[in-house]
């Protein structure tokens, strides 16, 4: 063991070389990044949800967090974020995290189905604009189904009369 302190991780300059962050060993706080809670929510994946973009942006660009991390249920922050509402939070995880829009939870379901069963038209609008698409969920179900069963009547309305 040296008696030098260790030059910070070149990618989490605060963390010591050790950090789960490309080092060979992760440290105690680095290893909080992929922690979950008993549902399976990351640190990432509450952010998401909770629409903290600059939390968000640290932690996948700083941290180097995984961005397709699952919950549980197969949610994924991306799905986190539509089922929330929060448009710049999707918009930055697929432009800058590679977020995938056809990636589906465990019962089938993507982004565009969370968007709809809350109401999110503009973040509907967002995802059909950038290669979302329209289909069924495990249990047949499309994102206007979800929209309905939840009276969400601005997403049927939304312009895309009935899908």
């Amino acid at each position: 063991m040296s008696p030098f302190p260790a030059p910070p991780c070149p990618r989490c300059p605060v963390l010591p070389p050790d950090a789960g962050c490309g080092c060979p060993a992760p440290c105690s706080a680095c290893s909080t990044l992929s922690a979950q809670t008993k549902t399976g929510a990351t640190p990432l994946y509450l952010a998401c949800q909770e629409g903290h973009l600059e939390i968000i942006q640290y932690l996948v660009k700083d941290c180097g967090a995984d961005p397709h991390v699952r919950a549980n249920d197969g949610m994924t922050p991306l799905h986190a974020a539509a089922q929330m509402g929060h448009n710049t939070v999707i918009v930055w995880l697929v432009s800058a995290a590679w977020a995938r829009l056809s990636e589906r939870d465990d019962d089938g379901a993507t982004a565009m189905h969370f968007a709809a069963s809350r109401g999110h038209a503009k973040v509907l609008s967002w995802l059909l604009l950038h290669g979302g698409e329209i289909t069924a969920d495990g249990w047949g179900g499309t994102p206007l189904h979800d929209a309905a069963e939840n009276g969400e009547l601005e997403v049927g309305a939304a312009g895309w009369g009935c899908w």
